[in-house]
């Protein structure tokens, strides 16, 4: 019971850190989580997803903006199947900034909620 109880404040800790450091982005829809090749690499190719997916309601295979024309479905940088990429079909575009933060924020909580599930598997203390 103690050690239920102990697990209980540890998660509830933990996932306050997370939020807190996310904060300050996570409900204002004019900033972003921005960090290194994010900006240039992954924000164009969601943007792209996040219009086809609300304007054509159809999966893009081919993006005509990048360099005359090139795979969009094949391109593995773009993980058009990605089931959290769901999060970009329902919110409006005009809100991308949000949901991207948004996104990286339930990856962050993802992330720790299997790592804590791993070390109690592998019986860490």
């Amino acid at each position: 019971m103690k050690s239920v109880m102990r697990d209980r404040l540890l998660i509830a800790g933990c996932l306050l850190v997370i939020a807190l450091q996310f904060v300050d982005i996570l409900f204002d829809s004019s900033r972003m989580f921005i960090y290194r090749d994010f900006l240039y690499a992954f924000n164009p190719g969601k943007l792209y997803l996040s219009k086809v997916l609300q304007n054509e309601l159809t999966l893009p295979y081919w993006n005509e903006y990048l360099l005359g024309g090139s795979p969009y479905f094949a391109d593995p940088k773009t993980a058009v199947l990605y089931p959290l990429n769901i999060l970009f079909a329902l919110v409006p575009v005009k809100y991308f900034a949000a949901t991207m933060s948004w996104f990286i924020f339930i990856h962050h909580i993802l992330f720790f909620v299997a790592m804590f599930l791993l070390l109690r598997t592998l019986k860490v203390s």
